[in-house]
């Protein structure tokens, strides 16, 4: 199983990097995404890539706590960081999330993250983040799930104004027990970079 990650994490960069050399895109699904997911327990690694850019990003999650407010709604706090390739910079911060299972096979769930980062480091410049999120999951049988989200995130370090959206649907396969590919559609809105809707392919790995 580690060489099949390794092998395939190579795959996926090797392939988005073979494009990196164009120009920046900014057109519907002209920019398209990978990324490679390893999840062992509480833990997630994920790495990250598009055309434009080849790879851009790393990021280590973890759930810290997780407790059960009813029969129904479950809460969370997981902490994050990430290192963001393009500009050498970095976010580290943590989330609360609620998960509300509102059918046997169906999931509501919201997070409200805040985070620390930075922009450019060259100009030392920081912000403080906060983004919410809600969305959909659901198991459709043994072998295919969807969800559907959306966030959107607002700058405490600069009068709150926003830093725009994402919104993202797509499908989940499990190949088995510990793999799993999952494609979707992204949107971007409100942002100075993004306002497009581009492809999203991962696969998902547990150890």
């Amino acid at each position: 199983m580690q060489k099949f990650m390794l092998t395939t994490a190579a795959f996926l960069f090797t392939a988005s990097a073979s494009v990196a050399l164009d120009a920046p895109r900014t057109g519907d699904f002209e920019n398209n995404q990978l990324f490679l997911k390893g999840i062992h327990k509480n833990l997630e690694f994920t790495i990250e890539g598009n055309q434009a850019q080849g790879f851009v990003d790393l990021e280590l999650r973890g759930l810290v706590y997780t407790y059960p407010i009813s029969e129904t709604l479950t809460a969370g706090v997981e902490m994050f960081g990430k290192y963001y390739q393009p500009t050498d910079g970095y976010t580290v911060g943590g989330s609360y999330n609620l998960v509300y299972a509102v059918a046997p096979a169906t999931n509501l769930y919201g997070e409200l993250e805040a985070s620390f980062g930075s922009v450019n480091p060259d100009v030392e410049d920081t912000q403080v983040a906060l983004i919410p999120k809600i969305g959909i999951e659901t198991t459709f049988n043994d072998t295919v799930g969807g969800f559907a989200e959306v966030k959107y995130g607002w700058n405490a370090t600069d009068n709150w104004n926003g830093i725009g959206g994402r919104a993202e649907a797509g499908l989940v396969f499990a190949v088995n027990d510990t793999v799993a590919i999952v494609p979707s559609v992204v949107g971007y809105f409100d942002t100075e970079a993004w306002n497009d809707a581009q492809a999203r392919l991962g696969m998902e790995f547990k150890f």
